[in-house]
């Protein structure tokens, strides 16, 4: 419904970036689905959901995030590099 009245929209600002990560790894932005979350357990909570939707389309193993406790999205990547990809198993969870 929100989308329907454009409430809400997709950010496409860092569509196309190329990330790097801490141990050199590389990552195109295909999509910004990433939210600002005021809990690092509630963002937690969230990333393992998301994990289980995009399992179903993805190799399991190719699936990361990390949740970094007080740091604004913009603010990691703004400095890079990015904590390693291998710093978070969702698999386990």
């Amino acid at each position: 419904m929100l989308l329907t009245r454009r409430s809400i929209g997709q950010p496409v600002a860092r569509v196309g970036d190329v990330l790097t990560f801490a141990d050199g790894s590389r990552a195109t932005v295909h999509r910004e689905t990433v939210y600002q979350w005021n809990d690092a357990s509630l963002a937690d909570a969230y990333a393992r959901a998301l994990w289980r939707v995009v399992a179903l389309v993805s190799t399991p193993a190719s699936i990361h995030c990390v949740v970094v406790p007080g740091v604004r999205r913009d603010e990691v990547l703004a400095n890079p590099p990015l904590p390693s990809p291998v710093d978070a198993d969702l698999t386990a969870g």
